[in-house]
């Protein structure tokens, strides 16, 4: 009996050992990330949205390799993230298995396998909606400070909610829906705070050292569409792709393909911006500037990575809870960094949003609930209500 309650016991520390990492593992990497591409783009004079995103995007061909490399070599991996097949008994990786991996995973919602036009089909339009919410979420970088642009851009979870009530069927709540409005006046209050004269703290008007009035308004702007892209790339890879009998092989399948799309399909993008010079295309000058560049690649693809195993590992909760966490941390960073000063207002719309995203995110189960539900049960359901 001991034994069990001492497995019990270390299995609940590990658990929490775990979410720790997750969740600090995706603030650490987003909010450095972000400060990295708005430094490149701003103090480094390397404006390139469109090659940033593109260069992250073909990256993430290398995830399903990556898991199959692990799976080769980690036993534990192997029971945790694999498919249980006859072929996997020895862990060693073959063209057979990887075929396997393929059939089981690139199914439906139903569980019905894909045919190659429909894989072909969702993965460009994926594709293109991932290169979407990356460019517009790089280009509001280069116009405002990091803590505007999460904050901003966490009021996904709005769209990510009235997308799912319509296109997947969940349930319409009143409540929710004034958390929809709170974060949009939140976003409202963002974005014109410049232009609101009144202020009920009597001080001079903090001086915005990094952006205008109007950059103000066009980034805002910027992360809600990236915040958009975001949410109907989420809530239709939901409703046309189901993850099989493993999540983490499933979207490391669906990274990969992604990534390869992007290399060929957004490639000639980088010469459409050049020759309408909206972007001239040319790699980085400089030892500094290309050290940064890389670092923002692999940065973003190690956020990419926790995102998709904090999923797996931890309740999606966690992970709803990292990405708010993210807006304080931002602002911290932006204050040590810039010395960015804020207005009541734009304090005002970043409490609004953090207060609308919490009640989107909160999954409505009872704590007793969640003690009885089966694992993948109540990540199911957690998922669904943090959508």
């Amino acid at each position: 009996m001991q034994s069990n309650v001492d497995v019990s016991r270390f299995g609940s520390v590990k658990q929490n050992i775990t979410n720790l990492i997750v969740v600090l593992g995706i603030i650490i990497c987003w909010v450095s990330s972000a400060e990295l591409a708005r430094l490149i783009q701003t103090e480094d004079d390397y404006d390139k949205p469109y090659f940033l995103t593109w260069i992250l995007l073909s990256l993430n061909s290398v995830c399903f390799p990556i898991f199959l490399g692990v799976y080769n070599t980690s036993l534990s991996f192997r029971q945790q993230f694999g498919i249980p097949t006859t072929n996997t008994s020895n862990g060693r990786v073959s063209l057979q298995l990887v075929k396997e991996f393929g059939r089981e995973c690139m199914v439906d919602a139903k569980g019905v396998a894909l045919s190659r036009r429909k894989i072909f089909t969702y993965m460009g339009m994926f594709a293109v909606l991932w290169f979407s919410n990356m460019y517009f979420y790089y280009r509001a970088l280069s116009l405002v400070d990091v803590s505007i642009v999460i904050c901003v851009w966490n009021s996904s979870c709005v769209f990510v909610y009235l997308l799912s009530v319509y296109v997947l069927g969940d349930t319409f709540s009143w409540v929710k829906m004034a958390s929809v409005v709170l974060c949009f006046a939140g976003v409202i209050l963002i974005a014109i705070s410049n232009f609101i004269p009144w202020r009920f703290i009597t001080h001079a008007k903090p001086q915005m050292n990094h952006f205008d009035s109007e950059s103000l308004v066009l980034g805002s702007v910027m992360s809600l569409l990236s915040g958009l892209s975001y949410a109907f790339f989420i809530v239709f890879s939901k409703k046309a792709i189901g993850s099989g009998p493993s999540e983490v092989l499933a979207c490391s399948i669906a990274y990969s393909l992604q990534g390869i799309f992007s290399f060929f399909i957004l490639s000639p993008g980088l010469l459409f911006m050049h020759v309408t010079g909206a972007e001239s295309f040319s790699l980085p000058n400089g030892g500094t500037t290309t050290l940064i560049f890389i670092l923002i690649q692999l940065i973003s693809f190690l956020m990419n990575a926790f995102f998709v195993f904090g999923n797996a590992v931890t309740n999606p909760l966690f992970v709803s809870v990292a990405s708010m966490l993210t807006i304080p941390v931002g602002a911290v960073t932006d204050y040590v960094l810039h010395n960015s000063v804020y207005s009541e207002w734009q304090v005002l719309g970043t409490i609004a949003i953090i207060c609308g995203f919490t009640v989107l995110s909160w999954p409505s189960v009872k704590s007793s609930d969640l003690e009885i539900l089966p694992v993948e049960e109540m990540k199911e359901t957690l998922m669904r209500n943090s959508m």
